[in-house]
């Protein structure tokens, strides 16, 4: 994929994560169609990424909560990537729809409605780190991690 920058709108980012590689769907504004690319799950691999698509604001990315963890997000994060972690089982649906799991195919809006609609919140480092947000304690209105006496 070769280097982009757009001042037309936001570039949405949906991304299928697994253990090893990061499949990323790119939809450049205006576009209906994503661009598919394969990385490496590591560090190096997704800044490579972001810094191919310019400016990092003018990002938004999401991809399925999952045994992966929350460093992708926080990493996005850190780089200025607006990033929605979600559960497409938080997706309403009527009783006996089939739920399909790949954010790439699931809604048929497409990458830029996936943005939001099923948003969980991802934990800071430190509240992971010490339990928060389980039974050893719970989450104020402000999304804050509370801990319980």
């Amino acid at each position: 994929m070769p280097t982009v920058t757009s001042a037309a709108g936001p570039i949405h980012l949906g991304m299928d994560t697994s253990k090893n590689t990061i499949v990323v769907g790119v939809l450049m504004p205006g576009e209906e169609v994503p661009v598919i690319d394969r990385l490496w799950n590591e560090e190096g691999s997704v800044r490579h990424l972001i810094g191919r698509l310019g400016d990092p604001a003018a990002l938004r990315a999401c991809y399925e909560a999952g045994p992966c963890g929350f460093e992708l997000h926080r990493l996005l994060s850190s780089l200025g990537v607006a990033c929605d972690v979600v559960a497409p089982s938080l997706i309403p649906r009527r009783a006996g729809d089939r739920v399909k799991t790949d954010l790439l195919t699931e809604l048929p809006g497409g990458l830029g409605e996936v943005s939001g609609q099923a948003a969980i919140w991802v934990a800071t480092v430190a509240g992971h780190d010490h339990g928060w947000g389980g039974a050893a304690g719970s989450v104020a209105a402000d999304g804050a991690a509370v801990g319980l006496a």
